[in-house]
């Protein structure tokens, strides 16, 4: 794992001599690979408890940013402490993301998840869950609105039955979503809703911050 680690870090070192906007590009893409999957960061299996079990201890269930660095952007974010902050711009992407850690989790028994976040700038953000361990499988998304008060929280219940399943916020026909092999939770703020449609509530270029206090199924 170092030796690979080290030749990917030596090709972009080579390639910022050149072209040191694109090596940068590259180096935040190779960072978040590293990050999501080494095994060493794997998260072991949580268990389900009887009535609203948390799923986010901080301590623990860390977050990595997924931003459209990825696909060429120029967009960046953090997660520290519970806060999740960034800087979007629109060209050549116009979205950030932070995904857990994998983990195991069996939620069959319940009806969905309860989230509870303070900020967001009024903007829409999507919820995210996955039910596989591919890394670009389908990705169970709801949509949920921010106050524009930087310490109003928002709190609200994102139903299974309710989830859109999506590949690169396009709809997916046919899928089902299988709730006892949850692998993974994601938050996004994007440009774009679903199947090319513009997000109607989002800020554009600049600056966001939110708060995420709580992740729990009920």
């Amino acid at each position: 794992m170092r030796v690979v680690v080290a030749h990917l870090i030596a090709l972009v070192l080579l390639l910022s001599l050149t072209c040191s906007i694109d090596a940068l590009r590259i180096l935040s893409g190779i960072k978040q690979a590293i990050y999501f999957n080494s095994p060493f960061r794997r998260v072991k299996k949580m268990n389900v408890g009887d009535s609203l079990t948390n799923i986010y201890p901080k301590s623990i269930n860390k977050f990595g940013p997924l931003d459209d660095v990825v696909m060429g952007g120029s967009s960046s974010s953090k997660f520290a402490n519970g806060v999740w902050s960034g800087t979007i711009v629109t060209a050549s992407g116009g979205f950030c993301g932070i995904r857990s850690l994998n983990f195991d989790l069996d939620a069959s028994s319940y009806k969905g998840f309860e989230v509870t976040v303070r900020g967001g700038d009024g903007q829409r953000f999507k919820f995210i869950t996955r039910d596989s361990g591919e890394w670009n499988g389908v990705a169970w998304t709801w949509e949920f609105d921010t106050s524009s008060s930087p310490s109003s929280v928002t709190k609200v219940r994102l139903p299974f039955s309710e989830a859109r399943p999506t590949k690169f916020a396009r709809t997916v026909p046919n899928a089902e979503l299988d709730k006892s092999k949850l692998t993974t939770v994601q938050f996004t703020l994007s440009k774009f809703a679903f199947d090319g449609q513009l997000n109607p509530k989002f800020n554009g270029d600049g600056t966001f911050n939110l708060s995420i206090d709580s992740i729990s199924l009920y």
